[in-house]
């Protein structure tokens, strides 16, 4: 856990505490001073994680891709896009070869995806402009629905290579790939928690599709939904608090959001047409597909409410599988207030907040050092990776 408590101080210095929790093992707390206007050397573990609290702006200071898979006569094709539709771009130009399934690296750099050029799907990955196409899996079976761990070493994916349908890991070059689950039926729409602890899959093991937790080595599969009709491409929100998933308990496919152990389930878009929900890197926002407007399938995006639903693509032929790219680079967070925050060198972004603290939430100040008068001190929470410094 990350969790950084800021504090103006008189004269002119700045007090930052900061809690590291190194992959739930380790505890270290650190005290530092510094000048206002300076910044501090932060070099924590690449898999450190962080939770979220209270309430502020978030803003990330680069332009994050949508990819989708569109149905074109000749095959299905990946393409990227803006968040607001435009600039869709053909980045695989594969006639007659099925591309898709797309999955944004934590980084934004690498698309993980499926091809069907071999007669079953694999899986492959590729830069972002559709370079360096590389093939992870060549087993007789198909290969499906990939997606990277937090920390882009490893991709989950399902494959029905031992005749039904399991999820498995592989290191995201191909290598030791493991089989997680060994039910009969079928296992599949398998993604990491953003902590990298938990994986949240889709399975009929019970009759029809429900959705199923378990550890990411594979134990302790719980049962999370229960209901008589399909609920399946779960994916956990980016502070890992919400699952986004799509289900027919209405009718046709509504796009539904719950509290991680199942609790609260929602529908949000309330339509009976919409399914294969992604999350924004800030959590605020759910791009899908859905036939509300067309018989074809399009994209969309929605507050996470499911409120302001804007159609994204306008297309003649499906687009479907949207998967939102969460960009390294600055993050800041600039709320009610004179302060912000910036991490520098996000190897993967997340959902950044800052809460005001009241008097009696203050921590114990450095000796000889008082919080300076009129000033605000904040609590930052923040699910970012970062590597480089922290500027306040």
């Amino acid at each position: 856990m990350k969790h950084a408590r800021i504090n103006f101080l008189a004269p002119n210095l700045r007090f930052f505490f900061t809690q590291l929790t190194i992959l739930a093992a380790f505890s270290l707390v650190i005290f530092f001073l510094f000048p206002a206007g300076g910044s501090m050397q932060s070099k924590p573990d690449g898999n450190a994680r962080v939770e979220v609290t209270g309430s502020g702006v978030f803003t990330q200071d680069s332009n994050p891709k949508i990819a989708c898979s569109t149905g074109l006569l000749n095959g299905n094709e990946i393409f990227t896009m803006n968040p607001d539709g435009s600039n869709l771009t053909n980045i695989t130009n594969s006639p007659m070869v099925g591309d898709d399934q797309p999955s944004w690296s934590p980084d934004g750099n690498k698309i993980a995806f499926v091809n069907f050029s071999g007669g079953n799907f694999d899986i492959y990955t590729m830069n972002v402009d559709g370079s360096d196409q590389t093939r992870l899996t060549t087993y007789s079976g198909n290969d499906e629905i990939p997606s990277w761990s937090p920390d882009g070493t490893k991709i989950i994916f399902n494959s029905n290579r031992t005749g039904g349908g399991d999820v498995y890991v592989m290191n995201s070059d191909g290598t030791y790939q493991t089989r997680l689950t060994t039910d009969l039926n079928s296992d599949a729409a398998a993604k990491f928690s953003p902590d990298g602890t938990k994986i949240v899959f889709e399975s009929n093991r019970d009759g029809d599709y429900e959705i199923y937790m378990m550890n990411s080595d594979g134990t302790n599969q719980t049962k999370l939904t229960n209901n008589t009709v399909f609920d399946g491409i779960p994916v956990f929100s980016p502070d890992g608090t919400k699952i986004a998933f799509h289900s027919g308990r209405n009718g046709g496919f509504d796009i539904f959001v719950m509290n991680s152990d199942g609790s609260n389930q929602i529908d949000v878009s309330n339509t009976g047409t919409d399914w294969l929900a992604s999350w924004s890197a800030d959590g605020t926002k759910i791009v899908f597909a859905s036939t509300r407007d067309t018989s074809n399938g399009e994209i969309y995006m929605m507050n996470a409410d499911g409120s302001n639903p804007t159609r994204l693509t306008n297309n003649s032929v499906s687009d479907y599988f949207p998967a939102w790219q969460h960009l390294s680079g600055n993050i800041t967070v600039s709320p009610a207030g004179n302060v912000s925050v910036s991490f520098v060198d996000v190897s993967q972004s997340g959902y950044t907040v800052a809460t005001p603290l009241a008097a009696d939430q203050l921590p114990v100040f450095p000796i000889g050092h008082t919080q300076a008068a009129g000033t605000t001190a904040y609590d930052i929470h923040t699910s970012a990776q970062f590597t480089g410094n922290v500027k306040v």
